[in-house]
């Protein structure tokens, strides 16, 4: 990312309307506190896997003609809103968190939790989505927000009190270094979140950061480049499959790096972000500002009548990169990036790579945005301006929550 907000292939700043049946209502009773059930969507694209998908049958293709709205909620807002225990959580662009009645959508709370001013780079409140699990020792259903401050808080689902918070990367008072872009992944007892540059201006130090989900307390950081370098950001929110293993895709690097570490890479790390395996966007495959703004998705697919565990991530050069254990016909082999710490006798040559294996060809591509992402230079104007645009369209959606605290 450079020199400008993160913003694009993000929600525009909107108010929030819920939808129902205009004869029946599935949203009409709220559930019993401490019940994430079936019916909710508790996490950023659904749940770990990201499979943005739910077994809840009540909203078909052919019945959705039939909704309606049913309460309108005017906050301008970026991130996504998560829905469990019969409430709406969403954070605001302005940097409130917002607990709201999920049947009449009359608010419950309301938490201011951080603002970044603008210094260099656009002012911004919440990007990030919050996540609704159980606790593993009390057995009561948490909020966790990464949050504009710096923080991953909990709060009790039902009082909205909170009972930890923890420092994933603290912004600077002089320049906009670090943004909270990532949404928590709670998984196998584990919370897991990216760290993020805000708009490159300057870059940071990108990776992983894991959180016990009991205690908050850190446990372990991977990072996509070592100490003394930048890049890598993690903006997307990472994946955690059955095993506990994590998938992460990462951004740019510097300009004037000499080597790429981890970046633009869909990365697999053990439950304690150890690197397990590496994909990289091959070189001549790497546009301007071209790094892994989508989150990786896990899903399964049948190739040679075998069904294959996949991992896949769209790249901003247009390309969907599907990736699976072992060799696939077809296939392109997968680098090994140079390690961290450089260690002299480490072997790079192309290799398969168990758990991540060969990328899956030819993936899906669309057509239009890979030939935008051929044509589009690492400064293109019309890329800048677009961004330009939507950083104006959500200054003027801010004033409809004009109460930030000074």
């Amino acid at each position: 990312m450079r020199h400008s907000v993160k913003v694009v292939g993000r929600r525009t700043a909107a108010a929030l309307a819920v939808t129902a049946f205009v004869a029946g209502s599935w949203l009409g009773t709220a559930g019993p506190a401490g019940a994430v059930g079936p019916a909710d969507w508790p996490a950023f694209l659904g749940g770990p896997a990201h499979t943005s998908h739910t077994a809840d049958p009540v909203i078909t293709p052919a019945n959705a003609p039939t909704l309606a709205q049913k309460w309108h909620f005017n906050i301008p807002y970026v991130s996504s809103p998560v829905v469990a225990d019969g409430s709406v959580f969403i954070g605001s662009f302005a940097g409130w968190f917002y607990k709201i009645n999920a049947v009449k959508g009359l608010l419950q709370k309301k938490i201011f939790l951080g603002f970044q001013p603008k210094r260099t780079c656009a002012a911004f409140g919440f990007a990030s989505t919050a996540t609704v699990a159980r606790d593993p020792k009390n057995g009561k259903d948490m909020v966790y927000v990464a949050a504009p401050d710096g923080y991953l808080h909990a709060f009790d689902a039902v009082t909205m009190q909170q009972r930890w918070r923890s420092a994933i990367a603290i912004p600077s008072t002089k320049v906009n270094d670090y943004l909270q872009w990532s949404s928590p992944t709670v998984a196998h007892g584990r919370i897991y979140v990216g760290i993020s540059s805000n708009c490159d201006t300057p870059l940071v130090r990108g990776g992983v950061a894991e959180f016990d989900q009991a205690t908050g307390h850190k446990l372990n950081t991977f990072y996509a480049v070592p100490t003394g370098h930048v890049g890598g950001s993690v903006w997307s929110s990472v994946a955690v499959d059955g095993s506990g293993n994590v998938y992460a895709t990462t951004g740019n690097g510097a300009d004037n790096a000499t080597q790429v570490y981890h970046t633009v890479a869909i990365l697999k790390l053990s439950p304690a972000l150890k690197l397990l395996a590496s994909f990289q966007v091959p070189k001549a495959k790497i546009v301007g500002d071209g790094d892994f703004g989508g989150s990786p998705t896990l899903f399964t697919a049948t190739i040679n009548g075998k069904t294959v565990p996949m991992v896949g991530a769209c790249n901003k050069n247009g390309i969907y990169y599907g990736l699976g254990p072992g060799p696939v016909p077809g296939g392109r082999g997968v680098r090994r990036p140079p390690p961290v710490h450089g260690r002299p006798g480490d072997d790079h040559r192309q290799q398969d790579l168990p758990g991540l294996g060969r990328a899956a060809q030819p993936g899906y591509r669309s057509d239009r945005m890979a030939h935008r992402a051929a044509e589009r230079g690492p400064d293109e104007p019309d890329h800048q301006r677009q961004r330009g645009h939507r950083r104006r369209h959500l200054r003027q959606h801010q004033a409809a929550e004009p109460n930030v605290p000074s």
